[in-house]
């Protein structure tokens, strides 16, 4: 970049100024390019640089790489933007909501799309087992989740369970 901006320029302190760099920062990244190439890239006129044949040879191919590198940045940050995934949960219904919403929240700050699935145990297991969910929030039942999945299991959510006076 400091490169192409000097041959651009001709000049260290007008690509220093488009770059919003130091001056001596740019003579000290031309430096190292040109002790790593082994030859000089500008020739000094006053206050102007000038490309040497080499330096010219060089600006094609760096203005290409510029253009790449502008694009893969424009890229980059649309990425977030068009890298939505979704993820389906399977949960039954003694799941708390408040829990499904947090859960639904968070996703949507991740720009993750989560798709909700209200079924029994055993009709998770299945939507689980066959692929058609990717997560499963369920009542224990005093059993693990079935053999083929139990590789899958996370742990358990402590729940508490509520109901009216009236009722007793």
């Amino acid at each position: 970049e400091a490169f192409t901006a000097v041959a651009e320029h001709g000049s260290l302190a007008k690509a220093a100024l488009k770059l919003g760099k130091d001056r001596t920062t740019l003579r000290d990244l031309i430096d190292f390019l040109e002790d790593g190439l082994g030859y000089a890239l500008f020739l000094h006129e006053g206050r102007s640089l000038h490309l040497t044949p080499e330096g010219e040879q060089l600006q094609r191919q760096a203005h290409l790489l510029m253009r790449q590198v502008k694009a893969f940045e424009a890229f980059a940050k649309d990425v977030p933007k068009s890298a939505a995934q979704e993820i389906s949960l399977v949960y039954d219904p003694f799941t708390p909501r408040a829990l499904l919403q947090a859960l639904i929240a968070a996703m949507a700050k991740r720009n993750t799309r989560l798709s909700l699935i209200n079924a029994s145990r055993d009709e998770a297991e299945r939507l689980l087992a066959n692929g058609q969910a990717d997560l499963g929030i369920c009542q224990a039942r005093h059993r693990s989740v079935g053999d083929a999945m139990e590789w899958r299991a996370l742990g358990a959510i402590e729940m508490d369970f509520y109901a009216a006076k009236t009722l007793f």
